[in-house]
């Protein structure tokens, strides 16, 4: 019984009781009225008390058994959605054989001949500052690096430029992004 029974069945047992508490008043002039009187307001009161009784009793029952719950989680839950039914596709089979074809122009080096690219490995080229050998490479300026805990602190001077030669002896530079301080 939901909140809204409940308060019907407790207002209609109310005015119950007060009708026949209007009615015996009107009438009440003498002392058998009177106690006319006093025994229907006892009785509205008995009916309206048992009325809302019952009401409480339903209530709790339904709470016990979940009945409430299930309804305020039912009354949210969008209605029922409707499957759609897909649209039906003919079959389809494998392709049938057919002989390829392309188109060739002597103009064009073949992929086996220097077609492009770098050719693998890639080799480090060096070069000769005063009497050292060193790797081919320019440097962005010096950064001052610390670890996180601020005891240690290095000087690292980043790689600008890097030049390498690749497997046919072709010139490859990379050229990498000043890091931020």
């Amino acid at each position: 019984m939901s909140l809204a029974d409940e308060r019907k069945t407790i207002r209609e047992g109310i005015t119950a009781s007060r009708a026949a508490t209007s009615e015996v008043s009107r009438t009440a002039t003498s002392e058998s009225s009177r106690e006319a009187s006093r025994q229907a307001i006892a009785a509205g009161r008995q009916q309206s008390s048992e009325a809302a009784r019952r009401a409480i009793g339903r209530s709790l029952e339904e709470q016990r058994r979940g009945k409430t719950l299930q309804d305020d989680l039912n009354s949210l839950k969008p209605g029922a959605r409707q499957s759609k039914t897909l649209s039906a596709r003919e079959a389809s089979g494998g392709r049938p054989a057919t002989r390829g074809s392309a188109t060739w122009d002597p103009a064009t080096p073949a992929a086996a001949g220097g077609g492009g690219g770098i050719a693998s490995p890639l080799t480090e080229k060096t070069k000769t500052e005063g009497t050292a050998t060193v790797p081919d490479r320019d440097y962005y300026g010096t950064v001052v690096v610390a670890t996180s805990d601020g005891i240690f602190t290095m000087e690292i001077k980043p790689i600008k430029t890097l030049r390498l030669a690749d497997a046919d002896g072709a010139d490859v530079v990379v050229n990498l992004a000043e890091p931020a301080p």
